[in-house]
């Protein structure tokens, strides 16, 4: 919710923007928000993060997600950060925002339900789920436990399939062919799919080729 560093990291949309948006959601008659907060981001210091989280928490949100900045290689923010030669909070700072995001959350009555850790996270911290009692997210709990499946659609979309009986996650699926006798391309990832569709989009590369051996 600050705009300098709305502008510093490339997003083009505005802290009004924001409040617009989530006006526009509850009047729609959206049930459950949440909003995702990013700590660590260049310029930023403790008191910055306090004055998003008192913005943040007037709306009322059910669900707050308090992220650590993780800055991925070949992403768009570590190459606006070296062609700027901008520096990012030390990690002594950011454990400071997050200390104070969470005394914001929880002085206002949300509560940690869940937590993940990813690579190269600023202040060695955590993402942590906090909510409203009673508006904690069971989809985000299933899928920090791995119980939770996940149908991706699209360029660089990952499917992760749970089996019912063993509740243990597949990173592949099989697809039956909507017409008989036709000849499927097997996926290096297990998806079988149509020959009418040349391009695997469930995070596969290659295919091979493969016909389907017909039924007598």
């Amino acid at each position: 919710m600050q705009q300098r560093t709305l502008d510093l990291i490339g997003r083009r949309h505005t802290p009004r923007d924001v409040r617009q948006m989530y006006a526009a959601l509850r009047a729609a008659g959206i049930p459950h928000i949440n909003m995702d907060l990013i700590l660590g981001l260049p310029g930023e210091t403790a008191a910055d993060v306090a004055d998003t989280m008192r913005q943040v928490l007037a709306l009322g949100p059910d669900d707050i997600t308090l992220h650590a900045l993780a800055i991925k290689r070949g992403s768009r923010l570590k190459r606006i950060l070296e062609e700027r030669h901008v520096d990012l909070p030390s990690d002594a700072e950011t454990r400071q925002m997050s200390e104070t995001a969470m005394r914001a959350v929880r002085a206002a009555g949300y509560q940690p339900y869940y937590l993940y850790r990813q690579g190269y996270m600023a202040g060695d911290l955590e993402n942590v789920g906090c909510a409203k009692p009673g508006a904690e997210g069971m989809y985000s709990i299933q899928i920090m436990e791995e119980h939770q499946t996940i149908l991706g659609i699209g360029g660089a979309a990952a499917t992760k399939v749970v089996h019912p009986e063993t509740m243990r996650m597949r990173s592949s699926i099989r697809m039956r062919c909507a017409s008989s006798g036709s000849s499927t391309s097997q996926c290096t990832s297990g998806v079988r799919r149509s020959t009418a569709s040349r391009r695997c989009t469930i995070r596969s590369r290659h295919c091979v080729k493969k016909k389907e051996k017909k039924e007598d």
